[in-house]
């Protein structure tokens, strides 16, 4: 009996170790915080196949996001918007815009593989579909 009991106990203590999460795992990392800086680098649309992706024009745009809500647009992106809101972990609602409602709903992404921001329209939709990439901008 005590070898099995010996047996179960390096069993248990094998498996906490593995499983055990490091708090400062961070060997290069994505930064999934949307707050800061991103550079739009392009946009896309669809016209009922994949996404077809063109550079975005003048190259070198930025856009910022603030903690206090402020947007910053760039010259080609969301010109005239001065907030957001994180309404959830994929929503984000800009304002003011011209529309009706005063306000556009976008989906967002941070991708895990290379740390680029999508948003793509939600309220209005794209009926095709369409999207914007964005790095984020290093110093």
């Amino acid at each position: 009996m005590t070898r099995i009991t010996f047996f179960i106990f390096i069993v248990l203590a094998l498996t906490i170790t593995a499983c055990k999460k490091s708090a400062d795992n961070n060997n290069g990392s994505i930064d999934y915080n949307l707050t800061g800086k991103w550079v739009y680098t392009e946009n896309g649309f669809s016209i009922g196949g994949p996404m077809i992706w063109r550079s975005a024009q003048p190259a070198n745009q930025v856009i910022e996001f603030k903690a206090d809500g402020t947007f910053i647009p760039s010259q080609n992106f969301l010109s005239g918007v001065t907030s957001y809101e994180k309404l959830d972990s994929i929503t984000l609602k800009f304002k003011p815009v011209s529309l009706s409602p005063g306000y556009i709903k976008m989906r967002y992404s941070i991708d895990s593989a290379d740390g680029r921001l999508y948003l793509s329209p939600f309220e209005p939709i794209c009926i095709e579909g369409c999207a914007d990439r964005f790095v984020r901008k290093t110093k």
